[in-house]
């Protein structure tokens, strides 16, 4: 009987341990999961939003990219139609002008090189 005894004071001691009401701080615990998976799903809805908008700004990049290229180019070759252009004037400047260098017949007072007959 006194077997007895200790075998259902023992089972009764289990029982109560499983049947019984939880440890102090696991309500806590179980709180503190419950606010981090609602930290981890709005952190993970937020993480998609930024993801999306960083696709969004690549996009932005890539045309700012290519209009920035095309502006360069356009640049480059006005620079070089200006350089050309600047040069011709330089060339237009240096060369000396004919009509100023060589005066005409006409305005020697000369005749215009056909030979008339002189009367006497």
């Amino acid at each position: 009987m006194r077997k007895l005894t200790i075998a259902l004071s023992c089972s009764a001691v289990l029982a109560m341990g499983v049947t019984g009401p939880s440890c102090p701080g696991q309500q806590a615990l179980q709180q503190q999961v419950d606010q981090l998976q609602t930290r981890t799903q709005d952190q993970a809805r937020t993480i998609q939003s930024l993801e999306t908008e960083v696709k969004a700004l690549q996009t932005d990049l890539t045309q700012l990219h290519s209009l920035t290229t095309q502006i360069g180019n356009t640049v480059l070759a006005q620079k070089q139609a200006l350089e050309k252009f600047d040069q011709a004037i330089r060339v237009s400047r240096a060369a000396p002008i004919r009509s100023a260098a060589t005066p005409s017949r006409s305005a020697t007072g000369k005749n215009s090189g056909s030979k008339r007959r002189v009367r006497r």
